[in-house]
C-alpha cells in the first residue's frame, strides 16, 4: 500500500530531476556545475518548530512564509514550488483553541480564539506531502515514529495528514518527494524542554545520549539509503542562551554583603527590571526567594508571577530570617508595598528557575549533541551550516546583522526572537536562512544571495512596550516541554 500511495504522490508531485552522483558527496570539487544547480531542483525540509516557522507560541500563514526554508525557496526562485502547510488567521497555538500570542499597544496578549484547527488549513487537500514538514514540538524519536497526532500534538495532523498517505512519518513523507536537497534542523526538542521546564534530567526532560546518537544516525541513513538527495544540516546553539532564560540576566543579580551574600543572586526587580535599592547609604538589596539555591537564571514565566502575585518577593518573616531586624523588616515591606510590589513570602518553584549545575547539565548535553552532529556529517558527507557561531555573533555583537538577541520588550525594533522568548520571528529566519545559504553555498560552489536580516525587522516597532504584561507566556510553551 505504502508503494502505491509513493506512485500516485510522485504522479501529482512537481517533476524532479536526480543529483547523478552518490549521496552524502561532501564538498563542491566532487561536483560539475550542472550537478551543483541540480541539487536545488526539488527543495524539503525535516525538521520541528524552527524549520516550520512557529512564532510567539502559534503558527500560521504569515510566520510560515518568512519560516527559513520558505526563506530559502525565495531566494533560489523556486517559492512558486514550495509547498507549506499554510494555515490561516487567526492561526494555531500552542494554548488550545487560541492563535499565537500578538503584540498590541507594547503589550503580549493572548491570541484570538477559534474552534476548528482542521478548518484553518488552506491547502489540505494537495495530493502529495508538503515540501516544508517541520512539525513542532517533534523530537527525533517522531520524526521517525509518529505518524498522527493521537500522542496530543495536533500539529502532527495538520502537517503530516494521515492516514492520506498510509500513515507515514516526517522522514518517510519527506523520502516519497524523492528530494534532490533536504534542509535538516534535527534534535532541538530532545533538550529544549529542559530550559522551558527549569527542570534538567537526563531520561525525563533531555534525551539520553545514546537515544539521541542512534536516532540521528537512523534519520540520516535512512534518508540517504533511500533518496539521492544531498543533506545540509545543522548544529545547535546553546539553549540556555535564550531570552526566554536570560532575560533578567544583565539586570537583576547583586551581591548583598551586608546579609554575607557575596556571590550576585537574583533580587527584588521593580517594572523596569531594576534592582530595588532599599538603604542607598549601605547598599541593601533584597534577595528573591528562590526554592533552589545557586540560581543562574529567572525564566521568562516567571515575571508575571513576580508582578501579580508577588512570587518570589520576600515578605517581613522571611527578611528577619535573612538577619535584619523585625521593625527594618515591616519598614521593607512597608516600602515594597508603596512601590506596587506583594510581598507574598513565596519562593519561586524550580520550575521557574534554572540553577547552575542544571545550566551545565543543559549544556553539557547540547555539547554531546553537537559532537555526534558533527562526526555524523564529516563520515556520512553532510554539509554542516553553523548555527552555534552565527548565534554566538549576535549575543556577544548585538547589532551584527542588524539583529539583537534581547527579549522584544527590551528590544522590539531589532530583537531576532518572537513573543515567547525561544522561537525566532522573521529577523530571525532570515538569520537561519542565511546561515543555511552559506553552507549550500559552501558546499555545492552555488552563489545563492544571502538574505539580509534588517530587511525583515520591524515586526514590532511602532509601540511603546509594558514590561510588566507576560502573564500569557507561560501557557504558550507548554507543547514544547516534554
Amino acid at each position: 500500500m505504502k508503494k502505491l500511495i509513493a506512485f500516485l504522490i510522485l504522479m501529482f508531485a512537481s517533476p524532479i530531476i536526480f543529483v547523478a552522483c552518490e549521496p552524502g558527496i561532501p564538498s563542491a570539487p566532487e561536483l560539475n556545475i550542472t550537478q551543483n544547480q541540480l541539487v536545488l531542483s526539488k527543495v524539503v525540509a525535516v525538521g520541528a518548530s524552527f524549520t516550520a516557522g512557529f512564532q510567539s507560541g502559534g503558527l500560521v500563514e504569515d510566520f510560515q512564509l518568512n519560516s527559513f526554508p520558505h526563506i530559502i525557496a525565495q531566494q533560489i526562485g523556486k517559492s512558486d514550488q514550495f509547498e507549506l502547510p499554510l494555515i490561516a488567521a487567526p492561526g494555531i497555538g500552542s494554548t488550545p483553541g487560541f492563535g499565537p500570542l500578538k503584540f498590541e499597544n507594547g503589550q503580549i496578549v493572548a491570541g484570538d480564539p477559534f474552534t476548528d484547527p482542521a478548518a484553518l488549513l488552506r491547502n489540505a487537500l494537495l495530493p502529495r506531502p508538503y515540501d516544508n514538514l517541520g512539525v513542532p514540538g517533534a523530537d527525533l524519536n517522531d520524526m521517525l515514529n509518529t505518524a498522527d497526532g493521537s500522542g496530543g500534538n495536533p500539529f502532527f495532523d495538520l502537517i503530516l495528514r494521515n492516514p492520506n498517505f498510509a500513515n507515514t512519518t516526517q522522514i518517510e513523507q519527506a523520502i516519497l518527494l524523492q528530494p534532490s536537497l533536504i534542509l535538516l534542523l534535527l534534535g532541538g526538542n530532545d533538550v529544549l524542554g529542559a530550559a522551558l521546564s527549569g527542570t534538567a534530567i537526563e531520561g525525563v526532560t533531555i534525551t539520553p545520549q545514546a537515544d539521541f546518537d542512534s536516532r540521528i544516525s537512523q534519520i540520516l541513513d535512512k534518508l540517504q539509503s533511500e533518496t539521492r538527495a544531498q543533506l545540509v544540516m545543522a548544529n545547535l546553539p546553546d539553549i540556555t542562551a535564550l531570552p526566554y532564560v536570560t532575560v533578567v540576566d544583565n539586570f537583576i543579580y547583586k551581591a548583598v554583603p551586608d546579609l554575607g551574600i557575596f556571590d550576585p543572586v537574583p533580587v527584588v526587580f521593580d517594572a523596569n527590571f531594576q534592582p530595588v535599592l532599599f538603604d542607598p547609604a549601605i547598599g541593601l538589596f533584597l534577595p528573591l526567594l528562590t526554592d533552589e539555591t545557586n540560581v543562574a537564571h529567572l525564566l521568562l514565566p516567571a515575571l508575571s508571577q513576580y508582578r501579580t502575585t508577588g512570587l518570589g518577593v520576600p515578605d517581613s518573616a522571611a527578611i528577619v530570617g535573612m538577619g535584619l531586624p523585625p521593625a527594618q523588616a515591616q519598614l521593607l515591606v512597608l516600602g515594597m508595598q508603596a512601590a506596587g510590589l506583594i510581598p507574598s513570602g513565596n519562593p519561586f518553584p524550580g520550575s521557574l528557575t534554572l540553577t547552575e549545575d542544571e545550566e551545565t547539565i543543559i549544556r553539557d548535553a547540547t555539547d554531546g549533541f553537537n559532537a555526534t552532529i558533527l562526526a555524523l556529517a564529516q563520515s556520512k558527507g553532510v554539509a554542516i551550516a553553523d548555527l552555534i557561531m552565527s548565534f554566538n555573533e549576535i549575543v556577544t555583537n548585538p547589532g551584527i546583522d542588524g539583529v539583537t538577541a534581547r527579549f522584544v520588550l527590551l528590544d522590539p525594533s531589532t530583537t531576532m526572537f518572537s513573543l515567547d522568548g525561544f522561537h525566532p520571528n522573521n529577523a530571525g529566519q532570515a538569520v537561519l536562512a542565511k546561515v543555511y545559504i552559506k553552507a549550500i553555498n559552501g558546499a555545492f560552489g552555488l552563489s545563492i544571495p544571502e538574505p539580509n536580516p534588517a530587511d525583515f525587522t520591524g515586526q514590532y516597532a511602532g509601540t511603546s512596550t509594558n514590561k510588566i504584561a507576560l502573564g500569557v507566556i507561560e501557557k504558550a510553551t507548554k507543547l514544547f516541554i516534554k
